[in-house]
């Protein structure tokens, strides 16, 4: 017999059979185990992103606290400026006056007319735009129509008085300052 080959042994055969059953039980129960362990990332993945959206609306609800708790603001307009640095307000709706001493930064941006809010002790807190007319808003023209005055029929007298009333005073506004007007 040479070094390769070796002898048949009776008991190696017997030996092989459960080992060969323990390999197949353990490949069975780590591909059991790699399938789990990807349920169990999928499941991670899937609560990770429950969380953030979780966090988000604790966030946002917490806004909408932070600001259902915040103090009310009035409005009021600037009435008058005192030498001093103090201002006199007048709060709309119920035309209160109170006198109030903003801050150095507020009271170089009002001037008289100027809408600012208060709070509850009357204090500026912010300056507001100057608000706009819904009447003009509705008035508004977007686009200027393609009309001339000769495509109008039949009002001559009526072209005449826009003409006098509206363009003359844009076009040669020197006529009516002449006149006072």
């Amino acid at each position: 017999m040479t070094k390769t080959e070796s002898p048949a042994d009776p008991f190696a055969e017997p030996l092989v059979e459960p080992l060969e059953k323990d390999k197949q039980s353990v490949h069975e129960e780590m591909e059991l185990l790699k399938l789990q362990y990807e349920e169990l990332k999928s499941r991670l993945l899937e609560s990770t992103i429950m969380n953030n959206n979780n966090l988000k609306e604790i966030q946002r609800l917490q806004q909408e606290n932070a600001h259902l708790r915040r103090t009310p603001l009035f409005i009021a307009s600037v009435i008058e400026i005192i030498d001093g640095g103090m201002v006199l307000l007048r709060q709309h709706g119920n035309n209160q006056e109170v006198l109030t001493k903003p801050s150095e930064e507020i009271l170089a941006k009002v001037t008289l007319g100027t809408r600012v809010a208060v709070n509850n002790s009357l204090a500026i807190v912010k300056i507001l735009d100057k608000p706009a007319d819904v009447r003009a808003r509705i008035m508004e023209v977007i686009e200027a129509p393609g009309v001339s005055y000769e495509e109008i029929g039949g009002l001559e007298i009526a072209i005449q008085e826009v003409k006098e009333t509206v363009e003359l005073p844009l076009t040669e506004p020197e006529l009516f300052a002449s006149v006072g007007i």
